[in-house]
């Protein structure tokens, strides 16, 4: 009986079961900059999110898009480039590295798991699964989703 005890309890802790932890990851109060690979295309950004949930995304690559600005907030997003201006009420951004960065950072997860160290959260939204992973301190570390569409990275997380 000893014996499959422990061969049961053995298994149980090579297994590398996800299990829920108390770790509360920051996603407001904080400033980042964001490796994203979205649809096979390759995007840079920074970004920063207010204590109120405020966020602000700005593109630095490709050269096409530099300057492109989101600023999302909960009334609304507001795009702005090469001084044009565009104000909208509802988020009509969909399939973008910016709405999803929103999506995912503006969502209160409640269940944050931990398997083989890293920390994470799950969720859904119109398009596709999500995986937000951080670190033991709370802080960002990477974003991906199923099916394999889009990988955000986190890059030079400080908090505000």
């Amino acid at each position: 009986m000893k014996r499959v005890f422990s061969v049961i309890l053995v298994l149980l802790l090579l297994c590398g079961c996800k299990s829920q932890t108390k770790i509360t990851p920051l996603k407001t109060g904080i400033t980042f900059s964001a490796n994203a690979t979205y649809y096979n295309e390759s995007y840079e950004c920074d970004c920063d999110i207010q204590k109120n949930g405020d966020m602000t995304v700005a593109f630095t690559y490709p050269t096409e898009i530099e300057g492109l600005k989101f600023v999302f907030s909960k009334n609304g997003v507001s795009v702005n480039f090469n001084e044009i201006e565009y104000v909208s009420d509802k988020i009509v951004f969909e399939n973008s590295v910016a709405s999803l960065l929103y999506e995912v950072l503006s969502k209160d997860n409640t269940k944050v798991y931990e398997r083989d160290d890293v920390f994470y959260f799950e969720g859904v939204n119109n398009d596709f699964e999500y995986k937000l992973e951080f670190g033991a301190t709370g802080l960002p570390i990477k974003i991906t989703t199923k099916p394999d569409i889009a990988k955000i990275e986190f890059k030079n997380v400080k908090i505000m």
